[in-house]
């Protein structure tokens, strides 16, 4: 269930990535929910998926932006950015090159 959606963003294969206060869920085309990304870990204000299929969420409680798959598992943390980079961070885009 939904309670408190704060962004929105789509994959390819028409799933759905809900940010919501203190998680992201994915959902499939049928609204059925697939995946639990970062459950009390995130407070997050903004996601984006890149054209790779990675979620960028801009996270207010590290100040920073995590990156995960699309199946909800976390980045390498050498591929993450350092906590406490932003000082408050709000909402993403992801530029396609």
């Amino acid at each position: 269930m939904i309670q408190s959606p704060v962004a929105v963003a789509f994959l390819d294969n028409r799933d759905v990535i809900v940010a919501e206060e203190y998680r992201v869920q994915r959902f499939d085309h049928t609204g059925r929910s697939v995946a639990l990304i970062g459950f009390c870990r995130l407070k997050p204000s903004g996601v984006a998926v890149s054209k790779g299929g990675l979620l960028a969420v801009a996270d207010k409680a590290l100040r920073t932006v995590c990156f995960f798959h699309e199946d909800g598992r976390n980045m390498s943390p050498a591929r993450r950015w350092p906590e406490r980079l932003f000082g408050m961070p709000a909402g993403t885009d992801i530029l396609l090159c």
